[in-house]
């Protein structure tokens, strides 16, 4: 069975649950009793408004548990609303996403292994907390008299407990997420695949830890069989932070030919990267087809790794003036990048960039 047809079948049976026990309760007879175009739209809108608090309920289950296990917050979605850790504080955007509708991005302590329990309890919270705030849904329902409000009630209550249990099903989501189903059950079983992914995590950790990528050590055991484009990104630091340009351009071109299964939620990042690839490997394909993907949120990127690609690109389009000017910008919040390591890359890419400037040929005769 096809991914997205059991997506509608466990969305319909949800929606069936939910009517049925609804109407055997006569919780919806208020707004039924004379069923209009009005009366939809309010239904409509309940769900609409029970949706975006069961998911965001479910992310701040993951937060809670993270910030209380030591993890570190990177990124929290939900819907359209983005909120990243940017030159050490929080930035609020407005991001489009594809595949999922919340997201909660923390890395866990420098000291957590691939089985941790504490990774267990990271991806259970977002469960937890769904279940535990529909049960309380259900309480209060049986002290509410208002029609219109018990139905609201009665829509968020299922749709918390429907969504947390749903959770638990190990699968795999568009973009290449694991359901948190699917890490739970890969911990406890310690299956290879989710292994894996915890490995390439671990590696995560150590760039935020201030491991430099050139000295990232990949768990080659865990990571031998893994094709996942998150770890050529990360394959591709650690070969362009050693100054193996063939190594680094082989795995960008795996990277480009696996866009596919990264999420929304890391599209940008990955064009990022692959624009530098493409100025740095002159490859002016590359520059021209993924800088008109990621123009306009660059252009509000004032973070290092954002400066360090506007900084390239100018030079690249032959303005040295404003090329440095972002090399002083990214030096400026280096020290505020979230995953240090990284930053010192990020800085060496910087130094790279600044001998292009001072030399004596033009951005073109060098690509030659």
């Amino acid at each position: 069975m096809k991914k997205k047809h059991l997506w509608l079948i466990l969305f319909y049976l949800g929606c069936a649950a939910i009517g049925f026990f609804g109407a055997y309760f006569d919780l919806f007879s208020g707004l039924l009793d004379h069923l209009t175009i009005e009366n939809a739209l309010i239904y409509l809108l309940l769900f609409l408004i029970s949706l975006f608090l069961v998911i965001n309920i479910h992310e701040f289950g993951h937060f809670v548990f993270g910030k209380l296990l030591g993890y570190k917050l990177l990124m929290y979605q939900i819907g359209l609303l983005n909120f990243t850790y940017e030159n050490g504080k929080m930035k609020f955007s407005f991001k489009k996403t594809k595949g999922f509708d919340g997201f909660c991005a923390m890395i866990p302590p420098k000291d957590a292994s691939a089985f941790d329990k504490r990774n267990l309890l990271y991806y259970a919270g977002g469960i937890g907390f769904n279940v535990a705030t529909g049960i309380l849904a259900l309480v209060a329902l049986s002290i509410t008299e208002n029609p219109s409000l018990r139905s609201f009630i009665y829509i968020f209550a299922w749709m918390s407990i429907i969504l947390g249990l749903f959770n638990l099903i190990p699968f795999k989501t568009a973009g290449n997420q694991f359901s948190d189903g699917k890490f739970i059950i890969g911990i406890l079983r310690q299956n290879e695949h989710v292994s894996a992914m915890l490995a390439l995590q671990n590696v995560v950790t150590q760039l935020a830890g201030g491991i430099r990528p050139k000295k990232l050590n990949f768990d080659h055991k865990e990571l031998a069989n893994f094709d996942d484009p998150s770890l050529f990104l990360l394959q591709y630091f650690h070969a362009l932070d050693q100054e193996n340009d063939d190594k680094a351009k082989e795995l960008i071109e795996k990277l480009i030919s696996r866009l596919d299964d990264v999420s929304s939620i890391a599209l940008p990042g990955n064009y990022y990267e692959i624009i530098t690839a493409g100025i740095l490997f002159n490859q002016s394909e590359w520059i021209e087809k993924y800088y008109s993907l990621v123009e306009k949120t660059l252009n509000h990127d004032r973070d290092l790794n954002g400066e360090r690609v506007k900084a390239y690109y100018a030079w690249y389009t032959g303005n040295q003036d404003q090329a440095k000017q972002h090399i002083e910008r990214a030096k400026a919040v280096a020290d505020k990048f979230p995953l240090r390591g990284q930053a010192e890359m990020e800085l060496a890419l910087l130094d790279r960039l600044e001998q292009k400037i001072n030399s004596d040929l033009t951005p073109a005769e060098q690509r030659l």
